[in-house]
């Protein structure tokens, strides 16, 4: 098997409906289009995540003085089965408010278009 380079121009994480990639192609060995549940990008507004989100990372610290923050959550595969946020079911793209004295950890649930791979980002509230 040979490799390949991928070079994405503009802003393809505001604008994800533009870019187009062929996750096996990129994937390989025991990932699928079926199998992947992890995210793209996670957005939050009045607050900062620690580290920069990248996909293998599932441990972040979130900071903020606000007593509310909004999440959105963009699954890596637009098939995928569902996103929750603390069990909550919400809709791909969409930002979800959460209650900071409610909540010192967010949980994001992601469950892969096959139903059986799941992976779960933790976020803690600083």
């Amino acid at each position: 098997m040979g490799s390949s380079k991928i070079s994405l121009v503009g802003n393809y994480m505001s604008d994800l409906d533009r870019a187009g990639i062929n996750i096996n192609t990129i994937f390989s060995g025991e990932y699928t289009a079926e199998t992947i549940a992890t995210l793209s990008a996670i957005f939050v507004e009045n607050g900062t995540l620690e580290p920069a989100f990248h996909p293998t990372i599932e441990h972040y610290i979130l900071t903020t003085d606000k007593t509310e923050v909004e999440l959105s959550a963009i699954a890596t595969s637009s098939r995928a089965q569902s996103i929750r946020i603390n069990s909550q079911n919400v809709t791909n793209k969409k930002y979800t408010k959460i209650n900071i004295a409610e909540n010192k950890e967010i949980h994001i649930h992601v469950i892969a278009p096959n139903g059986v791979a799941e992976k779960t980002y933790t976020i803690l509230i600083k």
